[in-house]
């Protein structure tokens, strides 16, 4: 009988922390993409004032121009998780654990993956998916959430798959996702498309069973209002896409730009091509969810991973029956070669050395980096020289310096909060404000907003009208200027 016999997903787990090992370093590597967004400041800055508060905030207090309108931390675990990296560890930590936070989300995919298809193929499925999400993996909240993702998208389709019972215990996950990411509401339709799919298996014939299935489908949402802001997060987000004109201004929100991200669209086109030349059976339900998942990836840049994340799982069970030559139950029945004996006989020994070295090579190596956000978001030179010279009052912000400033406790004109802030036409004014005909509106905003002084970068055009309206050029270097306002 061969080793393996007994636990077929050991060696898959075994050749996952492998390779994930190498992934990892590649993200602690590129630190500087992974920290360099904006709003990786305001989260961590956030998640710090809960800890030390205890208490959620319901106004804002970080911006001059929305002082004490209605805001709330509606994505406040992961802020906190965030935060208390930053404590432990600096930004080191907050690096530490998004690498880790994105490798899970990966490892879970290896995982379900290799349910049913040979180990090797499944690494080299989730090794060929890992270059696609790299994109979005960004110290931000959604890091959180990928995993939990892969893991209940799994969960839900495998039910429907075996005509089970949803898994009831499956809302805490629900209730987890709606406390870490404002995205939690794809669980609905996860869940909604797998009981589509089960509806298709067994039509009408199992009522009891559909009945259950409608009830988690209810309760879903329900789950959703065990948050500090109960409902607000879900109407937040209805409120955004509806009426919010910040959002076709927001990179993240827009959709995939196919010359910019062309990769990615060679290897969506390359899978969907895969999925039609190989005449999988996979029925209407599913083909929905793969369109769907589609046009979140075509609409909006920041939802690249359910692409890439969660279609594999859903097809892979008729994969493996379309290519019975690579699936699981056609490689235990192979005689192992010498590699997977020795990985079945010295499992344990082997997954510990491997997950401490790991984590130990991890830990040295950052530690012995300049492990820093870039400087083209963090701006520390100029806000340090705006703080050590007691510059005060208003400041007309770059939006991508706002996370830094109140990170540095700077209330901004404007930062990357739009999703509650910035509404009506302030995002679209502070925009146009810095195009070639912008001058004019740019003084109106100065004068409406009362701005005494401004951080913007060194290309940006409104330092030139800043020197047209005869403001001081106090500050400069090659990343961002500072003007202040000339005495009365």
């Amino acid at each position: 009988m061969p080793v393996a016999q007994d636990n077929p997903y050991r060696f898959a787990i075994l050749l996952g922390l492998l390779t994930f090992v190498f992934l990892g370093a590649a993200d602690i590597k590129d630190f500087a993409r992974v920290l360099g967004d904006p709003d990786t400041f305001w989260h961590v800055r956030l998640g710090s004032d809960i800890l030390s508060s205890g208490h959620f905030p319901t106004t804002d207090t970080y911006s001059f121009s929305f002082a004490d309108k209605p805001f709330v931390s509606k994505e406040w675990l992961s802020e906190v998780l965030l935060a208390s990296a930053y404590r432990i560890w600096n930004w080191n930590g907050v690096l530490f654990l998004t690498v880790l936070a994105s490798l899970t989300s990966i490892m879970l995919l290896f995982r379900e993956l290799a349910r049913y298809l040979h180990p090797t193929f499944a690494g080299l499925i989730a090794i060929a998916m890992s270059p696609m999400i790299n994109p979005v993996v960004l110290s931000r909240p959604h890091i959180f959430t990928m995993a939990i993702a892969v893991y209940f998208t799994a969960r839900m389709f495998r039910a429907a798959e075996a005509k089970q019972s949803p898994p009831y215990w499956a809302l805490a996950l629900v209730v987890l996702w709606a406390n870490l990411h404002g995205s939690f509401t794809l669980s609905f339709v996860i869940a909604g498309f797998a009981f589509l799919h089960l509806l298709e298996n067994v039509r009408l014939t199992d009522k009891p069973l559909l009945i259950k299935w409608i009830v988690f489908l209810v309760l879903c949402p329900v789950a959703a209002l065990i948050h500090p802001y109960t409902y607000q997060p879900m109407t937040i987000g209805i409120n955004m896409m509806a009426t919010n004109k910040a959002m076709a201004y927001i990179s993240e929100w827009m959709p995939l730009n196919a010359k910019d991200d062309f990769l990615i669209e060679y290897f969506a086109l390359a899978v969907l091509a895969l999925l039609v030349g190989a005449r999988l059976k996979i029925g209407w339900a599913k083909t929905l969810f793969i369109v769907f998942m589609l046009h979140m990836l075509l609409t909006h840049a920041r939802f690249v991973y359910v692409f890439f994340l969660l279609v594999p799982i859903v097809v892979v069970p008729e994969l493996a029956v379309r290519f019975g030559q690579i699936s699981l139950g056609t490689w235990r029945n192979l005689p192992r070669d010498v590699m997977e004996r020795f990985g079945m006989k010295w499992f344990r020994l082997a997954s510990t050395i491997l997950c401490l070295g790991a984590v130990v090579a991890a830990f040295l190596f950052i530690r012995e980096s300049n492990t820093a956000p870039p400087e083209d978001t963090a701006a520390e030179k100029p806000i340090a020289y705006a703080l050590a010279n007691h510059i005060e009052g208003n400041v007309f912000n770059e939006y991508r310096y706002g996370g830094t400033l109140i990170f540095h406790g700077i209330k901004t004109f404007i930062d990357g909060r739009a999703e509650q802030l910035f509404t009506g036409d302030f995002f679209p004014e502070y925009v146009n404000s810095g195009k070639h005909d912008g001058a004019k509106l740019f003084k109106e905003l100065l004068d409406r907003h009362k701005i005494n002084w401004t951080l913007l970068p060194a290309d940006d055009l409104r330092n030139g009208y800043l020197d047209q309206l005869g403001w001081k050029k106090t500050y400069s270097d090659d990343k961002a200027m500072i003007y202040t306002k000339p005495a009365a």
